[in-house]
């Protein structure tokens, strides 16, 4: 808690007014040109004045920070401008400005190769240099401060995650002339590529190249005419290493880059045929405990979240496959597309418990991360977030509800995965328009209704299910704001 009368003086003998008076930070002063910040606020009054002083306390702090920014501004802005002199004088041929005259003349004329000057022998860089080093230094042990190979891997890794060692990477690529793959990609996508329909790409591909290209720059690929496959396999290895990406996301950054390739005539077999070992532990959830459910059910009354809740509960489906989930009434089937690591979609009975709602829900569908932001909320609330160390209890552990109760109910494990949804047993029957099912396909969708039927949530309401939402406005759950 502050002082009562931090950045305040109070009146004396000399004057009736209160006074502020705050010292410059030594950081800014050669900037402000005064140590002390001292002026009288006109005023008498202690509540008055303590409201002036918090109110110049913010400015002041607001004008520290922008002096700071301006100062570090102004040192990249010089070190840049050094750069670039440094860069020019090293092309220019190194000639006399006047021919030496003298029977000694020709020891004045130099001969062999021209060496450039050392590229760090500016004070400021060769403070940056000495600054990195000490960073290696305190980073490695004793007898690996003596490995060459030990400080070559410290310094590749300051240059990516160090603010000096970022400083001095962009001063090299400036004074030797090469360009970020920031740079190259942005090229690339300026010149109108396209697909192979002749189609431009989507923002979200621009989007996702553009992430691959800054990849390229944060774990330092060489030049692209230095990339060999071998290069490459250790760059989408180590980007999956980091980053935790998915099989599907390295495959991402693998085109983008392969597109890379192509645009500018280079081989692009050195993106091809890669294995990447992307394989993640997989996150353990705990199921929500009966008490727990129907909290969250009541909690969502008189919400669409209350319908998106019962669905998950007797489909056992993830938040995405919710909501690009539709309904065919002439058979009675749920169908949930086919999405981005999925073949073909997927049918299934519509459970008679969760019809209405499902119906409710295709005439109107939220995106994936509206419902997830929908339910956190919802948890939040109602006290059950997850703290550090604690079991995760989230919108994907109904999935584990539903298979603790087909578990229960002794349906075999093939069938449980098939009701869920998991990918290595799910039933999919193509793209058939919804509307027109084979009756071979129907008949075999169908099969699936004894055990589909199975399950029953009313339990939790003594054997009949709570309320429906009401009908007109919709309600959305938000947390409330303090």
């Amino acid at each position: 808690m502050r002082n009562k009368n931090y950045h305040l003086r109070e009146p004396d003998g000399r004057s009736k007014y209160y006074r502020y008076n705050r010292d410059v930070p030594a950081d800014v002063r050669d900037l402000v040109g005064k140590s002390v910040a001292t002026f009288s606020l006109r005023v008498t009054s202690a509540v008055e004045a303590r409201k002036q002083r918090d109110q110049w306390d913010d400015y002041y702090e607001a004008e520290w920070a922008n002096l700071r920014q301006q100062k570090l501004l102004n040192s990249e802005a010089r070190l840049i401008k050094e750069a670039a002199d440094l860069a020019a004088h090293l092309r220019k041929p190194r000639q006399p400005v006047s021919p030496p005259k003298g029977p000694h003349a020709s020891l004045l004329i130099p001969k062999g190769p021209f060496k450039p000057k050392e590229a760090f022998d500016q004070p400021e860089l060769k403070k940056l240099v000495e600054k990195l080093n000490k960073l290696v230094d305190d980073r490695l042990t004793g007898r690996e401060k003596d490995d060459p190979e030990k400080r070559e891997q410290a310094v590749s890794t300051l240059m990516t995650e160090n603010d000096i060692g970022r400083q001095l990477r962009a001063y090299t690529q400036k004074v030797t002339g090469r360009k970020s793959y920031k740079d190259f990609g942005e090229e690339f996508l300026a010149h109108g590529r396209r697909r192979k329909d002749n189609l431009p790409l989507a923002e979200t591909t621009k989007v996702e190249f553009r992430r691959a290209y800054k990849h390229g720059d944060t774990y330092n690929l060489p030049q692209p005419e230095n990339v060999t496959w071998d290069i490459a396999k250790s760059f989408l290895q180590k980007v999956a290493d980091e980053e935790g990406f998915s099989k599907q996301s390295i495959n991402n950054v693998r085109t983008a880059f392969s597109s890379l390739w192509k645009s500018m005539r280079l081989n692009t077999v050195v993106w091809m045929n890669h294995e990447v070992d992307t394989s993640k532990p997989a996150i353990p959830r705990t199921a929500w405990l009966d008490n727990e459910l129907r909290q969250l059910i009541d909690g969502a009354r008189d919400s669409w979240l209350q319908d998106v809740i019962w669905i998950a509960l007797y489909t056992g489906h993830r938040q995405e496959a919710i909501a690009h989930m539709g309904y065919e009434p002439s058979n009675d089937f749920i169908y949930f597309k086919k999405l981005k690591t999925e073949k073909a979609d997927r049918f299934h009975p519509c459970h008679p418990d969760i019809r209405e709602a499902v119906k409710r829900w295709v005439q109107r569908p939220r995106a994936k991360s509206t419902i997830g932001n929908e339910f956190t909320e919802l948890k939040t609330r109602l006290g059950f977030a997850t703290a550090s160390g604690e079991e995760l209890k989230d919108f994907h552990s109904l999935r584990g509800n539903l298979t603790d109760q087909l578990s229960h109910l002794q349906v075999n494990e093939d069938m449980v995965n098939t009701i869920v949804g998991r990918r290595n047993t799910s039933v999919t029957f193509g793209n058939y328009g919804y509307k027109s099912l084979p009756p071979t396909a129907v008949a075999e969708i169908n099969r699936l209704r004894p055990h589909i039927e199975k399950i029953d949530w009313k339990y939790l309401y003594k054997g009949e299910l709570p309320p429906p939402m009401k009908s007109g406005k919709r309600k959305t759950v938000r947390k409330q704001r303090r």
